[in-house]
């Protein structure tokens, strides 16, 4: 492969560059297509992935004015009913390139078109919207710890995290694109300034007083963003409600839509954080001022999906242990827990919905042997390990038990059911990264679903988005925790986009609610059921009560920094979202 050198960066040449409308999103909230809050809106930056622009290395556009004659080679051009426009391309790298959609763009259909080092073509279709909020996030994907600055009462910016929380009460600065155009001459310089838009922050599901709301400049005290251009960026400043949480979701609505969905830590005193139903403050401690951090995670789960009485149990574990780089560490959405209790969080991803996203962010698999043992009333199973050899780190991962329900009747298939109430003990011989270690802990019973089906749509519950939804449950125990989960697939052609969303309440209190500006995250569709035929019209969406069963949140093993063990059922059915 031929490739161009540019100020020290290689660029491969391409003979055809590969383009399609679901990789063109806002830069930071990363939403794809076919979800209601996707689009790129003038004044705001956008990305392109799936170019195969890639090199080791990063390109930057040097500074004002911004290259509208393109960078390392690669070329836009937009296209819309009334006007053609050079795009400015702020950043090539790996996984694409970062672009400024210019103010002057009209809102509506447009077509762009990429030219690479060789000048061969390739060209998409692209929505622009007034606004399409986005906020930046650790992890580049737009979800987990957002980029948030803590602001002292002096002014002085620091970066948010788990051991630097806000405290209530605290200013902070989130940092965003993509809230709509601006006047001026973006291209030539850049234009700081207050912003007249129509914003509502949501923290912990409450509305926080927002303090300003301004057109970054470049010497705004702006933190390490996945891009180095000072255009297109957003700050908004907002005070923190009175909450507490290592992972309380935010989100912004600009123009009556809705961002991505990232998290803020927030303490009593600042400092390091403590998540209700998660990892405590103490458990941070652990942790080393520079380098890897090494983590371990267990997660028990028992799954009924069906509809009504009948329908399938499944009793599964996973558990892995790894390594990552400080920095990327907090990245994580999170160890267990990932939303703060009274709190909904959404999560867009393209393709299918499935209960449990992948984590964006990847480690360094550890060993702890072969196998773990898991012991419990109904037995003793073991958790294998992935790898290839012996001293290779993986994922441990066992089904302990399989069954059918029906009208109510549990019928054992590959083992009985495991996870029933009661006494258990998880343990490992140790590895060549992590030691021999042994946690007992004790399942609780599920809390019991009061479900919202109706005689006309059968068996399959219906949820209208633009309405605040109640969900109720009977039986919880004081102390654990229950979440609600749904989830609903977009239907695009060419891997479109789906959305989760997930809630926490504390189990006594039976109820909770998911907000409508929660629901609206997700694509509409699901079909209709005909009682007896099936489902006709699209395809269903899953709504599921999780609860929470396990008394111990952590254990200690040698070798390992952090940890989390999480217990849940999960009672899970179709739904139509509306």
């Amino acid at each position: 492969m031929m490739c161009l050198f540019l100020a020290g960066v290689a660029i491969p040449l391409l003979a055809q560059p590969s383009m399609n409308s679901t990789k063109i999103t806002n830069a930071a909230g990363r939403i794809p297509l076919g979800l209601p809050n996707h689009g790129a809106a003038p004044g705001g930056l956008f990305s392109l992935e799936g170019l195969g622009a890639g090199s080791e290395s990063l390109l930057t556009a040097a500074g004002f004015p911004l290259p509208t004659a393109g960078l390392g080679g690669f070329r836009l051009r937009l296209t819309t009913a009334g006007a053609a426009l050079d795009i400015p391309v702020l950043e090539l790298s790996p996984a694409g390139l970062v672009a400024l959609l210019p103010s002057s763009a009209p809102p509506g259909e447009a077509s762009i078109e990429v030219t690479n080092p060789r000048g061969a073509k390739a060209s998409s279709a692209m929505r622009i919207v007034p606004a399409a909020p986005g906020l930046f996030s650790r992890n580049g994907r737009g979800s987990g710890p957002g980029v948030i600055s803590n602001v002292a009462d002096s002014g002085e910016l620091t970066l948010n995290s788990l051991v630097n929380s806000a405290r209530p009460g605290q200013r902070v600065a989130l940092w965003a694109t993509g809230l709509g155009r601006i006047e001026g001459d973006e291209i030539a310089g850049e234009l700081p300034g207050e912003r007249s838009v129509d914003l509502e922050v949501f923290v912990g599901g409450k509305l926080a007083p927002i303090a300003s709301k301004t057109r970054s400049g470049c010497t705004d005290g702006l933190p390490v963003v996945p891009f180095r251009a000072c255009a297109g960026v957003d700050r908004i400043d907002v005070q923190i409600p009175e909450l507490q949480g290592c992972h309380v979701p935010v989100a912004v609505r600009a123009g009556g839509v809705i961002s991505n969905h990232v998290s803020i830590a927030v303490a009593p005193d600042g400092g390091r954080c403590s998540d209700p139903g998660g990892l405590q403050s103490s458990d941070y401690e652990t942790l080393p001022g520079e380098g890897n951090v090494t983590f371990g995670s267990v997660a028990l789960v028992r799954a009924e999906v069906g509809s009504g009485s009948s329908g399938t149990m499944v009793d599964s574990a996973l558990a892995s242990f790894q390594r990552l780089d400080l920095a990327r560490f907090f990245s994580l959405r999170g160890l267990g827990i990932e939303t703060s209790p009274g709190a909904c969080s959404v999560y867009a991803y393209t393709g299918e919905a499935l209960i449990g996203q992948e984590e964006p962010v990847q480690g360094q698999f550890l060993s702890a042997g072969p196998e773990l043992t898991l012991r419990g009333p109904q037995g003793i199973r073991p958790l294998k390990s992935k790898a290839a050899a012996a001293a290779e780190g993986a994922a441990y991962e066992a089904t302990l038990g399989t069954s059918t329900i029906i009208d109510g009747n549990v019928y054992p298939g590959s083992g009985t059911p495991f996870l029933e109430p009661g006494a258990y003990e998880l343990s490992a011989g140790g590895g060549v990264d992590v030691g021999a270690f042994s946690v007992s802990f004790n399942l609780a019973r599920k809390a019991a679903w009061k479900r919202n089906t109706s005689p006309f749509t059968g068996l399959m519950d219906t949820v209208v988005r633009s309405k605040d939804y109640l969900v109720e449950w009977t039986g919880g125990e004081e102390g654990k925790f229950v979440v609600f989960y749904g989830s609903a697939d977009s239907g695009s052609a060419d891997g479109g986009g789906s959305a989760s969303f997930f809630c926490l309440e504390r189990a006594e209190k039976g109820s909770l609610t998911v907000p409508a500006y929660i629901l609206q995250s997700l694509p509409g569709g699901g079909g209709t059921e005909i009682p007896g035929f099936g489902i006709f019209g699209g395809k269903p969406g899953i709504l599921a009560l999780i609860s929470g069963l396990a008394d111990v949140r952590s254990f200690q093993a040698p070798g390992i920094h952090l940890s989390s063990l999480t217990a849940s059922h999960m009672d899970a059915s179709t739904a139509a979202f509306q």
